[in-house]
């Protein structure tokens, strides 16, 4: 029996399916999903399968332009038809709607200690009349006078002075459209308030992560060695616009942003990152060359709705 057939067989037993779905799968499909909202998660993962339909296809789609006359009128119209051509189904070897176990560690910090400061330039030209004697007639000295003393004492209201750069304070001043502190002293004068605020937080507890469920639907394409990369991103393409169509995603968690109401999951023997093409994977064992080649391809497909799901070659 081939890759295929045994893999399905697998899939269809709910007593072996979940060992198709490691956890570096489970991770990056959690991904795909959900995007940067995933990333506050942390294993260790388990899928839940409520439904798993096997042995499904899809028409594929053709786009037909056309024009015709009626007398003097002419007509143009542009048509959709499934099912024809060659290749006129693509194959879903199964739809899991259910969910992927993910764990959260939340915060429990409170805050102790908030300190506020309103640093302006205000009286920093009698400061100046006071150290020199007057206003400096030349402009530039003047600036860099006025510059000095205002940095100061916005330095001098934070706990780490030093990382208030001159390019912060500088893309500070263009934010706010002042072209300089003389500028911001005498067109922006009760316009502009700068404030600054410490926060200090009691250290954190370490509760023990929490399950949370994240809801998925995904339609996993299994196939053998070789694939064609372009040509199984053109089905995937085709078949979460078909399944959106049909509506069989499931309700997504509300408290999160979803990236991909559908996803496309790859199922290929894992010696498909053996192939030193692959970006990624140039040093360590081979076992750690697959897996980085892998973490490469999900860096670049997640984004798309598209996971690997590398298993075991059979013989």
């Amino acid at each position: 029996m081939n890759y295929v057939d045994v893999t399905l067989i697998r899939m269809a037993n709910p007593t072996t399916r979940a060992l198709l779905f490691d956890s570096e799968t489970l991770e990056q499909m959690a991904v795909a999903a959900y995007g940067d909202d995933a990333a506050m998660l942390i294993g260790p993962y388990q899928p839940v399968f409520h439904e798993m339909d096997i042995g499904l296809s899809i028409p594929s789609r053709s786009t037909v332009d056309g024009w015709w006359s009626q007398g003097t009128m002419r007509n143009e119209g542009r048509f959709t038809i499934a099912g024809m051509g060659r290749d006129s189904s693509v194959r879903i070897d199964a739809l899991w709607r259910g969910a992927i176990i993910a764990r959260v560690t939340p915060a429990t910090a409170r805050v102790v200690e908030e300190i506020s400061e309103w640093p302006d330039p205000a009286g920093i030209d009698q400061e100046i009349i006071s150290t020199l004697g007057s206003l400096p007639t030349n402009p530039i000295t003047l600036e860099r006078e006025r510059r000095d003393r205002f940095l100061a004492r916005i330095r001098a209201a934070l706990h780490q002075p030093d990382a208030f750069t001159d390019g912060i304070f500088d893309d500070w001043l263009r934010h706010v459209g002042a072209a300089s502190v003389s500028d911001l002293m005498t067109r922006f004068r009760g316009v502009v308030s700068t404030g600054t605020l410490r926060i200090r937080y009691s250290d954190p507890t370490v509760p023990p992560p929490t399950p949370r469920e994240l809801p998925i639907t995904a339609a996993v394409l299994l196939r053998d060695l070789p694939i064609s990369l372009a040509d199984m991103l053109s089905q995937s393409k085709m078949v979460c616009e078909h399944l959106r169509e049909a509506g069989v995603e499931r309700a997504r968690d509300a408290t999160m942003s979803a990236r991909a109401p559908v996803l496309v999951v790859w199922m290929v023997p894992e010696t498909i990152f053996d192939d030193e093409d692959w970006p990624g994977g140039t040093t360590g064992t081979d076992a750690e060359k697959r897996l980085l080649r892998r973490r490469a391809a999900a860096a670049w497909l997640g984004p798309q709705g598209i996971a690997f799901a590398p298993t075991p070659k059979h013989p």
